[in-house]
């Protein structure tokens, strides 16, 4: 168990966002879905971002070996 990582609530969507996505408009429409999915669908869902992959090449081409290593 990863005590550092969020407790997420059972009805939630993770939303990944392409690069040319800018911050303000990925919060707008995440707003914008939570909402229509709770007032058009009747979906009590939370939407959250999806955290960030590891950017640094070297971490990422480790083995699960060399990982543990660190």
């Amino acid at each position: 168990m990863d005590l550092l990582a969020p407790t997420l609530p059972a009805m939630h969507v993770e939303v990944k966002f392409g690069r040319g996505v800018d911050a303000d408009t990925q919060g707008r429409l995440l707003l914008a879905w939570e909402r229509l999915a709770r007032e058009q669908l009747g979906v009590p869902v939370e939407l959250y971002k999806a955290g960030m992959a590891d950017d640094l090449k070297r971490r990422r081409d480790m083995t699960p070996d060399e990982r543990k290593r660190l």
